[in-house]
């Protein structure tokens, strides 16, 4: 072929299939615009082949073995961008739900193979993010009872999956309290957008059980005296 040919010539180089196969769906996502007043006969070969680029893309990635390089995250970002911008005037629109997939696949590459983080919390996290969004993209169509449901479980993965290495991890690290007081504050920000009381004592309870950790951090770094000081001031606080 055309192609073999120029691989040959060291006139076209491998990754360059990818640029094109991005080239020409950006090409096509313009046209989904323009074509968007057409009737749906018109607009139904266009949105199929904005659709399947995307899978052809990831396809050829996953086949040319360029997993671990920028090119995944490359692909990730410019389609979810995409979806996004053709998503933008609807919230129902299943563009956007793509673009929240595509967000959250990003960020678990990112974690995954460049920054390498072994935190289980590090992959739940913009997973349960990423279906709080769904639902509130698509709760319409789902029962309030479903919703709730949904909701909770995103919450409580996330919370839990982060409480573990506060309570289990033996270093305390500064990084896993941190992380566990901002989802706190967020599971009490859902509970306020929501009017939902029980997230609102889901993020309660967290920071108690993050104050705790904090708390005996500082306490196995102190001498006794000091310790047993301040657990007689706390208790004294706590009595009144």
């Amino acid at each position: 072929t055309i192609r073999t040919q120029l691989l040959l010539a060291e006139v076209w180089q491998a990754e360059w299939d990818l640029w094109a196969g991005l080239a020409l769906s950006s090409a096509v996502c313009a046209l989904e615009r323009v074509f968007s007043r057409q009737p749906d006969y018109a607009r139904r070969p266009l949105s199929a082949l904005f659709w399947a680029l995307p899978l052809a893309n990831t396809a050829w990635l996953l086949s040319h073995g360029f997993w671990g390089t920028d090119l995944p995250l490359l692909l990730t970002a410019v389609h979810s961008l995409q979806f996004a911008y053709l998503g933008r005037h609807e919230k129902g629109s299943p563009y956007r739900g793509a673009a929240v997939f595509g967000t959250v696949a990003f960020c678990l590459i990112a974690f995954g193979t460049h920054l390498q983080l072994r935190q289980a919390y590090a992959y739940v996290i913009p997973v349960g993010l990423g279906v709080l969004l769904l639902v509130h993209l698509f709760g319409e169509r789902m029962r309030p009872q479903d919703r709730n449901t949904v909701r909770a479980a995103a919450l409580l993965a996330m919370l839990g999956s982060t409480a573990y290495y506060v309570i289990a991890d033996g270093k305390l690290s500064l990084v896993h309290i941190l992380v566990l007081a901002l989802l706190c504050l967020f599971c009490m920000g859902v509970a306020a957008f929501t009017r939902i009381r029980a997230y609102l004592y889901l993020g309660f309870t967290g920071f108690v059980v993050d104050l705790g950790a904090l708390l005996y951090r500082v306490l196995i770094r102190l001498e006794r005296g000091a310790v047993m000081t301040l657990v007689g001031v706390l208790v004294l606080v706590v009595s009144l």
